[in-house]
């Protein structure tokens, strides 16, 4: 005989299936909430507070909205592999999310992973669908003030082909990235785009071109500091603002660039890439040091000494100066001053094998034997490797 159920057993049973969707609905809107707190937190630069709340609403409830969110935290925290990865989950979640495609495609092209970033590039490029981005839920003014940015599916683009042309550049492709960064910037005429075109042609070697894209920038946008950089390496006799000039970005910029002007031996634009960087700012003791090092290899070695003394006057800790500028009077035949200097170096450190080895030279041209000698048994006890026609010249 079938037993009945009781009517307590059907009224708690009742009870808990109501309860299922109200309990989801709560964690729903719990999660909600969260991402809500989140996305506040992450306006007002709270990382790791928005972070730790937005994973908790993700362990309530996963959504699109949610692992966008965490990639962009992830990225503004220098996390650019973890950013790939939420955006992945985005899409898995939703397979037509341009911007977390746009996203990951940017994250790729920065992160060195060319032929992803192309993919995720050609998918927007290509796409048919309804013509909208969630990307104005999450722009964040850089001036820290709430405003409103529509992003739409067309502006979208005009932004990609610009990277696009990037990736085509960096992997070699040049005839694309030309014809890619061409087109961004006859959808959109920024000043950005142009520099970027413009450092395209600089390495093609077509400078004229890249000086007419940079002119053009700087005439877009007077203030782009790297658009007058650039402009500086292609055109060394171009008048730079003295807005330009006294920005904290801008000595930097061209005192890096003309140290690697100098490793290259291009010493024409090392020397006047020195002398505008001088012309802002003369006290600057590296900035000195190295301008020294260019007037040496051109055998300016008044002028070198002229550097380097000015470099220890403001940084007397700088003892290296007093063996560079050794390296110059024995290049000029001053034995006696390149001797002083040498001692005044190894006084302050005698670990420098190649400082012993110069001082010996120097030690022969005066005939000084005895120190000589001194001086090669210390650069060979510092690893030197000295001939033996030397040897036997200290030992006359």
């Amino acid at each position: 005989m079938k037993q009945k159920s009781s009517p307590a057993v059907l009224w708690t049973l009742c009870l808990l299936l109501a309860a299922l969707p109200f309990d989801r609905t709560t964690a729903q809107s719990k999660a909600y909430d969260l991402y809500i707190e989140a996305r506040e937190l992450f306006h007002n630069h709270d990382h790791d507070l928005a972070l730790s709340t937005l994973q908790e609403s993700l362990r309530r409830r996963k959504t699109p909205e949610a692992f966008y969110l965490e990639a962009l935290i992830y990225d503004e925290t220098k996390r650019g592999m973890q950013a790939i990865s939420s955006l992945t989950n985005v899409i898995e979640m939703q397979a037509d999310h341009l911007d977390a495609y746009f996203k990951r495609g940017e994250l790729y092209y920065r992160e060195g992973i060319y032929m992803q970033a192309l993919k995720d590039f050609d998918f927007i490029l290509e796409y048919d669908g309804p013509a909208e981005t969630n990307a104005i839920y999450f722009k964040v003014d850089p001036n820290q003030q709430e405003q409103v940015q529509v992003v739409t599916l067309v502006s979208m683009q005009q932004q990609v082909y610009g990277l696009r042309g990037l990736v085509y550049q960096a992997i070699g492709e040049y005839d694309k990235a030309l014809s890619d960064l061409s087109y961004a910037i006859a959808l959109d005429s920024s000043a950005q785009n142009h520099v970027n075109r413009a450092l395209l042609f600089m390495e093609l070697n077509r400078k004229e071109d890249a000086r007419r894209d940079l002119l053009t920038a700087t005439s877009l946008s007077p203030d782009l500091v790297i658009a007058w950089y650039n402009l500086l390496l292609v055109d060394q006799n171009v008048e730079i603002p003295e807005s330009i000039m006294n920005d904290i970005e801008f000595i930097p910029m061209i005192s890096y660039q003309a140290v690697e002007a100098l490793q290259k031996e291009e010493y024409e634009l090392a020397q006047s890439l020195f002398t505008r960087a001088l012309m802002i700012n003369p006290y600057d003791a590296l900035l000195l040091l190295n301008a020294g090092r260019l007037s040496y290899k051109l055998e300016n070695y008044d002028e070198a000494i002229g550097f380097y003394k000015k470099a220890l006057e403001i940084e007397s800790s700088r003892f290296e100066v007093y063996y560079l500028i050794g390296n110059s009077f024995f290049q000029k035949k001053d034995y006696a001053q390149a001797a002083a200097y040498y001692e005044q170096f190894l006084a302050r450190d005698r670990s420098d094998g190649n400082v012993w080895y110069n001082a010996a030279l120097t030690y022969l041209e005066l005939e000084d034997n005895l120190r000589a000698c001194e001086c090669l048994k210390n650069a060979m006890d510092r690893g030197m490797a000295v001939s033996p026609r030397l040897l036997r010249d200290c030992n006359q």
